[in-house]
């Protein structure tokens, strides 16, 4: 589907029983492929079926609106707001461009108007035929003939009648041949003008073909100087569409310099901003650092140091003694494992376990370490903590700094015996306040990158 006008979009987009405000349909008037990529994403929100959907093709919309409009039109897309976040440049020479370049690509290949005439005449030309004098069909030589022959006849008369006076009218060969000798006078005369008048008639074929070429010579001349002003007129308003093109050029550099020097200003407020924030980032996590070290070693922060660390004074305390049950669930620790070694009862029977997961085949053993059976307290931590099967059990215990053989050994037992019977316990009862809360701040604290990534990790063997 390809729009070309304001009109098509709209056309389309009442059928569709879309609406529209004077701003998109602006939008839509100066840019008709903007126009239909909106129209594109207002059918797809009418047609959405989730809100998820309809935020995404909105959000569609007020993206096309921004880059192409400089302006939001908000949830329902009736409103205006303008947003200059993308350079947006409304040219207002746009309107004397495209009518220079209508006028300029108006200008169809050039047409001779005297190209009739000259062919005409270069027919002419090349269509005469060649020079030739016949004397009988000269109209002229004819007239000069009958002249000449009635005026020989009438010498011959002449010449009859003055012989005949003088001999008393006898006839006489003297007579005769005086008559014939000016009658052949005339005759010789009329003779005496066929190369005259065949001069004058290849004069009148030599002017006849010169004048062609002179006529064909103003033909091409007038249609150069037609070519000359066709020329001139292109030219014309080539240099018109040259000179709006400049001007707009020049009022776009000044609006995007403009645009470019505001946003800036915004550019280094924001890095100003982001400066600033990374700086009191880095603070606050110099601060937790600072905190989880004190009080991984006994230490008590101070108020300072944990409001530093974007910690609250309760939080703070209630981590120390999680620390403290923690160094004491080491000591039992590591009295169990002493304790499951001197027994020789440290692992499990069956597929048995490796690394943070249990080896494929075999049946889950069941026997368990006298260590493992006794250690409530690291049972409840691990509870404490979230852990809720082998996988998290064991993973936290390694983060502790138990060794494989250790983790493998407790979190086996958490998993098969103490967190089955716990749950049950737990559909009975509820956790105290102090257990929720003790709960969530270790969970808060497995969750946390920074302070996870203080915790100590496993042990060298």
């Amino acid at each position: 589907m390809a729009f070309k006008t304001e009109k098509d979009v709209l056309t389309m987009a009442q059928k569709d029983g879309q609406y529209w405000s004077d701003y998109d349909k602006e939008l839509a008037r100066r840019d008709p492929d903007a126009g239909l990529s909106i129209y594109t994403a207002k059918k797809n929100y009418l047609s959405a079926k989730t809100d998820a959907d309809k935020k995404y093709w909105n959000r569609k919309a007020e993206s096309i609106r921004r880059k192409n409009g400089g302006y939001t039109a908000g949830g329902d897309g009736s409103g205006f707001m303008k947003d200059d976040s993308y350079f947006n440049h409304q040219d207002p020479y746009a309107d004397r461009m495209n009518a220079a370049l209508d006028k300029l690509l108006g200008y169809q290949e050039f047409t001779n108007p005297y190209q009739g005439q000259i062919d005409q005449t270069l027919d002419k030309i090349t269509g005469r035929d060649p020079f030739s004098y016949d004397a009988e069909k000269d109209p002229m030589f004819q007239q000069y003939r009958k002249t000449y022959l009635r005026e020989g006849q009438r010498a011959n008369e002449d010449t009859m009648g003055n012989y005949a006076a003088m001999t008393g009218g006898m006839p006489s060969t003297a007579a005769v041949n005086a008559a014939s000798q000016a009658q052949d006078y005339y005759n010789a005369k009329m003779a005496d003008k066929i190369p005259e008048l065949y001069q004058l008639a290849y004069q009148m074929y030599s002017d006849e073909g010169n004048n062609l070429l002179n006529q064909l010579s103003a033909m091409r001349g007038l249609g150069q100087d037609a070519l000359s002003a066709w020329g001139a007129n292109q030219q014309l308003a080539q240099s018109q569409l040259d000179a709006v093109g400049q001007m707009s050029d020049r009022d776009y550099n000044r609006a995007f310099g403009k645009w470019s020097a505001d946003h800036q200003v915004d550019r280094e407020a924001v890095s100003d901003s982001q400066w600033a924030s990374e700086h009191r980032l880095n603070a606050q996590q110099r601060a937790q650092q600072l905190m989880m070290q004190m009080i991984q070693s006994g230490l008590t922060p101070s108020h300072e140091t944990i409001m530093n660390a974007a910690w609250n004074d309760k939080d703070a305390a209630a981590l120390s003694n999680w620390y403290k049950d923690q160094h004491d669930f080491d000591r039992q620790m590591t009295l169990a494992s002493m304790q499951g070694r001197a027994t020789g009862s440290g692992g499990r029977s069956g597929g048995g376990r490796s690394g943070g997961g249990r080896s494929g085949g075999g049946h889950r053993g069941t026997s368990k370490s006298k260590g493992a059976q006794n250690s409530g307290d690291a049972y409840k931590w691990l509870i404490d903590s979230g852990a809720t099967d082998y996988g998290t059990a064991y993973e936290r215990l390694l983060a502790r700094g138990y060794n494989s053989t250790e983790a493998k050994t407790l979190a086996g037992y958490f998993e098969d015996t103490y967190y089955p019977a716990y749950t049950e316990k737990q559909a009975q009862t509820e956790d105290t306040p102090k257990q929720k809360r003790m709960k969530e701040l270790t969970k808060k604290m497995f969750q946390n990158p920074t302070i996870n990534t203080l915790l100590p990790k496993e042990k060298k063997k």
